[in-house]
């Protein structure tokens, strides 16, 4: 489902430049030179474009994950769920970092969750 939502808004958005008056009058088509990491896959196709987001899409200053919270002993953990540093004693990261991956929402409410509940885990701690 996800892929056909992608697909259909960048063909979508591909079709309004290529016919936009302006555009037209500018001469701009997309580039059919492929993408280095998606030439494998057919041009403008579903997969085309998976691979195009896969590879080309990026977070807009919403950086989350860079000390990401899970399970002890899972590879890609630094925290464990009440935010402390695995390995290091007295140690806690409460921030968006912690977030494995970036939330279909902006960051800031989920940032003050974080932070709400690091500093009940902190209070807890020093009772």
């Amino acid at each position: 489902m996800t892929g056909n939502y992608l697909y259909t808004g960048l063909n979508r958005a591909v079709e309004i430049i290529e016919n936009a008056p302006n555009m037209k009058t500018l001469g701009v088509k997309l580039s059919t030179v492929p993408f280095p990491d998606c030439r494998n896959q057919e041009f403008r196709s579903v997969e085309y474009w998976k691979c195009i987001a896969r590879q080309w899409t990026r977070t807009v200053h919403h950086f989350t994950g860079t000390a990401s919270m899970g399970k002890v002993g899972s590879p890609k953990a630094v925290v464990d769920p009440e935010l402390r540093v695995i390995g290091v004693k007295n140690l806690r990261v409460i921030d968006a970092s912690v977030m494995p991956a970036v939330p279909t929402v902006n960051t800031h409410a989920p940032s003050i969750l974080v932070g709400e509940r690091g500093a009940q885990f902190v209070k807890e701690a020093w009772k």
